[in-house]
């Protein structure tokens, strides 16, 4: 299946007659409209433009594969004038992490003038929607290269390490005791690479920990839960702790202050074609891009 955007390209540079001119009305770079024209190309196994000094010159295919989509993309366009004249309310597709939104983004006064529809899932996953126009906003736990998008530092986590009220960690002992008794325990990780876990332990212990995991559970609520439960100990957000701590239904094993944190990353891309919607947004939320 030919991706849709790829048909976009095709015909606005057909209707248009330049890269530079279709890369100006579909919000992309002109390298990225040449190399989605070379990816339609290859996938039709033909040629559909002439390349002239001066304009891009339609191939009998290139005709003829534009009489059989231009009707779908006419039908596309005024559904889009039809939103405009009712006034209809701008779309933003945001991918989050589930528990960061439930705790934290959910209490975000969000602009009226769009609507929103969220998508939930682990950071690649999300960044991978945002690169292929998927998604227009992405809450990344992770700074990666990816082509085209912006990483810009959003907010910040602390991590605690917390057991069931019922936990019996030793009182006032020294680190190495801390560390023995640690070693014991049942623990519950989000991974089986350990990634909050090991953070803690290189921290605390200036060492890789040596622990398997007795349960892995690809969700953070779940692992409150079952800490709670007396299953096992873990290292989770302070912002998911917070209140269990406070009202003494969760215990927190280590007293020690460690600076364990990690960066929220709010991720878009450069260009696209709700470039001005997501800087809107940006901006009413008063963050700088």
């Amino acid at each position: 299946m030919v991706n849709l955007e790829l048909y976009r390209s095709f015909v606005a540079v057909y209707r248009i007659g330049t890269v530079s001119g279709a890369a100006e009305h579909c919000d992309l770079t002109q390298p990225a409209v040449s190399q989605q024209l070379a990816g339609l190309e290859k996938k039709m196994g033909k040629l559909l433009f002439e390349r002239t000094p001066r304009k891009m010159v339609p191939t009998p295919d290139g005709k003829e594969l534009y009489t059989q989509i231009a009707q779908a993309f006419d039908v596309l366009d005024n559904i889009s004038k039809i939103d405009a004249i009712g006034n209809s309310f701008s779309l933003l597709r945001i991918g989050a992490p589930l528990e960061f939104f439930y705790e934290e983004f959910i209490k975000t006064p969000l602009p009226d003038i769009f609507r929103y529809r969220f998508v939930f899932d682990t950071s690649d996953v999300l960044l991978d929607k945002l690169e292929a126009g998927e998604l227009d906003i992405v809450i990344s736990t992770e700074q990666k290269t990816r082509k085209g998008v912006v990483f810009q530092k959003f907010k910040e986590e602390n991590f605690l390490l917390v057991g069931s009220v019922d936990s019996n960690p030793p009182d006032g002992g020294e680190d190495k005791i801390l560390h023995q008794w640690l070693l014991n325990q049942p623990w519950i990780s989000y991974d089986v690479q350990l990634p909050i876990i090991r953070r803690y332990w290189m921290k605390r212990f200036h060492e890789r920990p040596k622990i398997l995991p007795k349960l892995v559970i690809p969700n953070l609520h779940a692992i409150l839960k079952a800490v709670q439960m007396g299953k096992g100990i873990s290292v989770l957000p302070d912002y998911l702790c917070k209140s269990l701590l406070e009202n003494q239904q969760l215990r927190r094993i280590d007293t020690i202050d460690i600076d364990v944190g990690n960066s929220l990353w709010l991720c878009y891309k450069k260009m696209g074609q709700n470039k001005n919607n997501v800087h809107d947004f940006l901006s009413l939320l008063n963050i700088n891009f």
